[in-house]
C-alpha cells in the first residue's frame, strides 16, 4: 500500500494561550524524533509505513485539557484497497501510546481512547476521502458534566473538510494519562499500526475546538481550499457569464431572486433550468415593485415560482430534480435580507441491516425529488432508491400567517433496513449583520449567546428535549434589525435531539428523531411536529411569545386555567429560589442568617433550594438520612417564613463517585 498523507497536527494550548507543540514543515524543519526510514523533505514529512514514524519531544504531557482536545490533520491516502479490514487497512495518524488514537481505517475514519481498562470510546464513520484525494481530518474530543441531568462524559467528533463525519456520546468514561510521547505515523490499538504518507501543517489543541474553528481550518489549507463540500458542485461558466453582469446592475428585488438562482445552481439544480431563469431574469430587471416583479418572474419559461406572504417570499423550484431541496430562497420582505445559508434546508436519515449502519442524505446519490406548488403549499415527493434501501419521504411546505411551516415523512419498502433515525429539519440560517447578533437557546429557563455563527455556549449547544440541556422547542436569531423564530412545534412534546451551531459563517440547526423499530425492518417515520420559521421584530422576550402562542393553542400539556390550585399556593406565588449548599452545622447556621436577612430585605416571598442536607454514605442508595443538624434548620426557616425543597436525584448517587 503507498499512501501519500500530509497531516496537519498543530498544538495550541487554547487555556493558557501557548503552544506546547506546532509544525509547518513548508516553512522549517522541528525537532523531531525521526525512527525507520522517516525523512523530512519537499517540506513534509515522509513516512513509508513500514516502521517509520516520528515523534514529538517533550510530548509526554500533551492531554486532552479540562474541556478535551482537538487534533486536525490535512491527508492524502494514496495505495491500494482499503475497504478490508486488514492491516494495511489501517493508516495511523496519530497516537499517544495507549491514551488515544486517530486514524483511518477500512474506508472510515476512526477515533478511540482509553479508560485504563478497554478502549471504551469506539467512533468509527464517515466516508474516507479518493485515493489520491487531499482533505481536512479533525477530531475532537469534547467533555461534558451536566449535574442537573446527570450527565458526565465525553463526545467525540469526527470531521472530514470541515463537515461532521460522524458524532458519538460515552457517559461515565474518564481517559487514561498516560506519560507515552505523541507519535505521528504509529499506533496502537492492537498493532502497531503505521502510516506512509507526508505530514506538513498542523494542530494539535488541549481543547475542543468549535465547528466553526474547525471548518476554518480546513479552509485555510492551501491543499484543501476549492475542494467542494458534499451537497455542492462547481457553477458552470456559463452561469457565471450570465448572472454576474447581472448581480452587477439589480436593485432589490432581482438580486435576491439572483442571489438564490446562483445558490440553486452550486447546489444541484439542473444548470440549464438556472439559465433559462437568468435570461427572463434579465429581461425584466426594470420591474422593481415586488408584486409585479414576482407576475412578471413566474410567467417565465422556467421551473422556479415566487410565492409571497404578508412578510415572507419563497423561491421554490417545482418539476424533477436532484441535490439542494426546491426551497431555493426564503425572504425577509420587510428587512429586504434573505434568511436562508448556503445549504439552505435538508433531511437524513440513518438506517441499518446485516451490512451495518447507513446514512442518507436528500443530497447524495439515489435521492431524486418531485416539486409540485398549489397556491402557497410546496410538497416533495422524494424516492430513495440506493443500495440497500428503498424508500419514499415527502414534506409539504406552506406559507402563511408570515411564518412557513413544513411537516415530514418516511415510507420504508426495505424489509430488511431498520430505519433509525430522520434529522429533520436541518436547517442553514444566514449571518444577521444589522449591529451585533444573538443566539436564544433553549438551555435550562433560556440563554443568550453572542456572535453565534463564530462562539458558542460554554455548555453546548445539543441535547435532548425535554431536559435542562433543551428545555424548549425553539430557539431564535436575531440582531439590530430584527430575528428569526425556529421551533419543532410538537404538541406531544416527544423526546427529539437537539442542536445548534455555527458552521462556514451560518448557523446550523437541526433536529434528530429515533425512529421506534423492532426486530424487523420495513418501518416508517412521521414528524409528528410542524417545523416552523419565522421573522419577529424584537428579542428574546419576543421570540418566547411565539413558541408561547403555540404551547396555548395547540401543546396538550399546557395549562389553561389559572391558577394551577393542583400546586401549592406558596410554590406560585414564590418569587425567588435561594440555593444553598449545607455541607457542615456552620453552613447550616449561615443558610439560616443569610435567608432570613433576604426575606426581610426583599419583602418578598421565596423558597430555598437545598443541596447536601442528606448524609449520602450512612445507609446508602435509595436512603435519605437527613443530617444531624437538617430538622432543626429546616423548622428555623420555616418559622422565618420560608419554605424549602430538598435537593433530590437518585441517578446521581448510583455513578461512580470518580
Amino acid at each position: 500500500m503507498r499512501t501519500q498523507l500530509l497531516f496537519f497536527l498543530a498544538a495550541a494550548l487554547a487555556v493558557q494561550g501557548g503552544l506546547p507543540w506546532s509544525c509547518d514543515f513548508a516553512s522549517h524543519s522541528p525537532a523531531l524524533k525521526l525512527l525507520g526510514t522517516a525523512k523530512i523533505e519537499n517540506g513534509a514529512l515522509s513516512l513509508d509505513g513500514r516502521g517509520s514514524y516520528a515523534v514529538i519531544p517533550d510530548s509526554a504531557d500533551f492531554h486532552p485539557g479540562e474541556s478535551g482536545l482537538t487534533l486536525a490533520l490535512v491527508a492524502r491516502l494514496d495505495g491500494g484497497d482499503r475497504s478490508q479490514a486488514t492491516q494495511d487497512s489501517l493508516d495511523m495518524l496519530c497516537s499517544k501510546g495507549r491514551e488515544y488514537i486517530f486514524a483511518h481505517q477500512s474506508g472510515k475514519l476512526y477515533f478511540n481512547f482509553h479508560d485504563g481498562n478497554s478502549w471504551c470510546a469506539t467512533t468509527m464513520g464517515g466516508r474516507a476521502p479518493q485515493a489520491g484525494v487531499w482533505a481536512h481530518f479533525a477530531a475532537v474530543m469534547e467533555h461534558f458534566d451536566d449535574p442537573a441531568q446527570g450527565e458526565a462524559g465525553y463526545i467525540i467528533r469526527i470531521y472530514l473538510n470541515g463537515e461532521l463525519a460522524i458524532a458519538r456520546r460515552f457517559q461515565g468514561v474518564k481517559p487514561l494519562r498516560t506519560d507515552s510521547p505523541v507519535e505521528l505515523g504509529r499506533g496502537f490499538g492492537g498493532g502497531p499500526w503505521f502510516m506512509e504518507g507526508r505530514i506538513a501543517n498542523a494542530e494539535l489543541h488541549d481543547r475542543p475546538l468549535s465547528p466553526a474553528e474547525i471548518a476554518s481550518l480546513a479552509g485555510k489549507s492551501p491543499l484543501v481550499k476549492g475542494l467542494l463540500r458534499p451537497g455542492f458542485n462547481e457553477v458552470p461558466q456559463s452561469v457565471k457569464d450570465m448572472a454576474i453582469p447581472l448581480q452587477a446592475n439589480a436593485s432589490f428585488p432581482q438580486n435576491w431572486v439572483l442571489d438564490c438562482l446562483a445558490r440553486a445552481s452550486s447546489t444541484g439544480a439542473d444548470q440549464a433550468d438556472v439559465l433559462a431563469a437568468l435570461k427572463w431574469t434579465a429581461a425584466i430587471l426594470e420591474r422593481e415593485d415586488v408584486g409585479a416583479f414576482t407576475i412578471a418572474f413566474n410567467a417565465g419559461p422556467h421551473p422556479f415560482r415566487i410565492r409571497l406572504d404578508e412578510s415572507l417570499a419563497a423561491l421554490v423550484q417545482t418539476g424533477k430534480g436532484r441535490g439542494g431541496h426546491p426551497l431555493r430562497g426564503l425572504l425577509d420582505l420587510k428587512r429586504r435580507r434573505e434568511i436562508l445559508g448556503e445549504s439552505a434546508l435538508g433531511w437524513e436519515m440513518t438506517w441499518k441491516d446485516e451490512a451495518g449502519e447507513h446514512r442518507l442524505r436528500n443530497f447524495d446519490d439515489g435521492c431524486v425529488w418531485n416539486a409540485t406548488l398549489e397556491g402557497k403549499r410546496l410538497a416533495v415527493h422524494w424516492t430513495v432508491e440506493t443500495a440497500g434501501l428503498s424508500a419514499t419521504a415527502d414534506s409539504s411546505l406552506t406559507l402563511a400567517h408570515a411564518r412557513l411551516e413544513s411537516d415530514f415523512r418516511v415510507e420504508n419498502h426495505t424489509p430488511a433496513a431498520i430505519l433509525q433515525e430522520v434529522t429533520y429539519p436541518k436547517l442553514n440560517i444566514r449571518k444577521l449583520s444589522s449591529g451585533r447578533d444573538w443566539l436564544v437557546h433553549p438551555w435550562m429557563c433560556g440563554v443568550l449567546v453572542a456572535n453565534p455563527t463564530e462562539e458558542q455556549f460554554r455548555y453546548g449547544q445539543e441535547g435532548t428535549f425535554p431536559s435542562g440541556r433543551v428545555s424548549m422547542q425553539f430557539g431564535a436569531y436575531y440582531d439590530d434589525g430584527g430575528g428569526l423564530y425556529f421551533g419543532m412545534e410538537d404538541p406531544l412534546a416527544r423526546t427529539r435531539h437537539y442542536s445548534v451551531v455555527g458552521r462556514h459563517g451560518e448557523l446550523e440547526v437541526a433536529w434528530r428523531t429515533p425512529v421506534a423499530y423492532g426486530e424487523k425492518g420495513g418501518n416508517g417515520f412521521d414528524l409528528g411536529a410542524v417545523a416552523a420559521l419565522e421573522p419577529f421584530c424584537g428579542q428574546w422576550h419576543e421570540a418566547g411569545r411565539i413558541y408561547r402562542r403555540f404551547l396555548e393553542r395547540k401543546a396538550s400539556w399546557w395549562v389553561h386555567d389559572l391558577p394551577r390550585l393542583s400546586t401549592p399556593q406558596w410554590f406560585r406565588e414564590n418569587t425567588l429560589w435561594l440555593l444553598h449548599f449545607t455541607s457542615d452545622r456552620q453552613s447550616a447556621e449561615d443558610l439560616c442568617d443569610t435567608a432570613a436577612y433576604l426575606h426581610e430585605y426583599f419583602g418578598l416571598p421565596f423558597g430555598v433550594h437545598w443541596y447536601l442536607w442528606s448524609e449520602d454514605s450512612r445507609l446508602g442508595w435509595p436512603h435519605f438520612p437527613p443530617k444531624d443538624f437538617t430538622a432543626e434548620t429546616n423548622r428555623r426557616l420555616r418559622e422565618a417564613g420560608l419554605f424549602t425543597m430538598p435537593y433530590i436525584d437518585s441517578r446521581l448517587w448510583r455513578m461512580d463517585a470518580d
